[in-house]
C-alpha cells in the first residue's frame, strides 16, 4: 500500500470514529501506529525503506510524535529522505534513534538538513550508520541552534 493511501485510509477512520489497532507493513504486524512514541526497533524481519516512507506518510495525519525509535531499521539513505520529509510534520519530536540503520552520506545529509528545524530534539542517536567525514560534517551544521540537546550518540 502506497503512503497516500494508508493517508486516506486513516483520514477515513478517522472521520467515521473507528479505531485501527493494527496494521501491516513489509509483512509486519505494528500495533499503535499513532500516539506520542513509535518504536520500530529490532523488528525481525527489518523495516525496509519502503516501509519507513509508508510511516512518515502518516506524519501527515499523526502531528504528536515526540519519539521515534528505528533502530537496526534499513533506513538507508532512501528512507533517510523519506524520514527527512515527514519529520517536517513533526516538529515537536524530542527523540530520534537511529543507530545501525545504515544510513551513508547522502542520507545523512539530508536528514540533517531537517534536523535543524527540530527546536525541541533532545536526544539523536546515529551510531554505527557509515556516513564518513562528510556526513559528520552534515551532522554539525544540522545541530546549530539545538539548543535542548542533551544527548548525541
Amino acid at each position: 500500500m502506497e503512503a497516500e493511501q494508508v493517508i486516506l485510509a486513516w483520514k477515513c477512520l478517522e472521520q467515521i470514529k473507528e479505531v485501527l489497532q493494527k496494521v501491516q507493513i513489509q509483512g509486519s504486524w505494528y500495533n499503535k501506529l499513532f500516539g506520542t512514541t513509535l518504536d520500530f526497533s529490532n523488528r525481525r524481519p527489518p523495516m525496509q525503506s519502503r516501509g519507513i516512507a509508508i510511516v512518515t506518510g502518516l506524519f501527515q495525519v499523526n502531528t504528536t510524535v515526540q519519539q521515534l525509535k528505528l533502530n537496526h531499521c534499513v533506513v538507508a539513505d532512501d528512507g533517510a529522505r523519506s524520514l527527512a520529509n515527514g519529520m517536517t510534520f513533526i516538529p515537536d519530536l524530542q527523540r530520534l534513534e537511529l543507530s545501525s540503520a545504515d544510513i551513508g552520506t547522502y542520507g545523512m545529509r539530508t536528514l540533517c538538513n531537517t534536523l535543524t528545524k527540530m527546536k525541541n530534539l533532545e536526544v539523536l542517536l546515529l551510531h554505527d550508520n557509515h556516513i564518513g567525514d562528510q556526513g559528520v560534517t552534515s551532522i554539525a551544521k544540522g545541530l546549530k541552534g539545538l539548543t535542548q540537546l542533551t544527548q548525541l550518540d
